[in-house]
């Protein structure tokens, strides 16, 4: 398993050798029609996930979690729509991880969360059909970091359009 460790000055990868990952998913997700032309979403996905180094049982990291890897991640997803018009919104939260193999304070990021939100228009041209979404990543403008010294970017718009032929 190579991983992107991300050092401050340049990108930089480690081969670990060997990662045993041990994991669960739970999703659970419901649709609703509370009335003609309607339809209402929910979901919501757990992740948990131990991802340890087992290469060398003498190193000092030996059974840590693995670099830029939380062991929780918890999506959230709502959303309606009324015949052709959506609006959706996502909410992801990730627990604390390490950027280096060794799970030492001095290489901890935290958690972190961001939103999403979009709104979307579906509509033929002709014949043929049309899918548009406006989007607004990271709602809340977070500034957090995914991997050490690459922060994600703050507020940004997308929109984006697919015709089907």
């Amino acid at each position: 398993k190579i991983v992107y460790s991300g050092s401050p000055n340049l990108p930089d990868f480690t081969n670990l050798g060997l990662v045993d990952i041990k994991g669960v998913d739970v999703t659970l997700k419901s649709t609703v029609t509370p009335a003609a032309d309607w339809q209402g979403t929910l979901s919501a996905n757990y992740t948990c996930q131990l991802a340890q180094n087992v290469t060398n049982p003498g190193d000092t990291f030996y059974l840590d979690q693995i670099p830029n890897t939380p062991k929780n991640v918890l999506n959230f997803n709502a959303g309606i729509s009324h015949k052709q018009v959506g609006v959706y919104y996502n909410y992801t939260l990730a627990s604390s991880r390490y950027y280096s193999s060794n799970n030492t304070p001095e290489f901890y990021l935290p958690a972190y969360h961001v939103s999403n939100l979009s709104f979307t228009w579906h509509f033929l041209t002709g014949k043929l059909p049309v899918a548009t979404a406006l989007e607004v990543n990271n709602l809340e403008n977070v500034n957090y970091s995914i991997i050490k010294s690459y922060p994600m970017p703050g507020r940004s718009f997308r929109l984006s359009m697919q015709i089907t032929i």
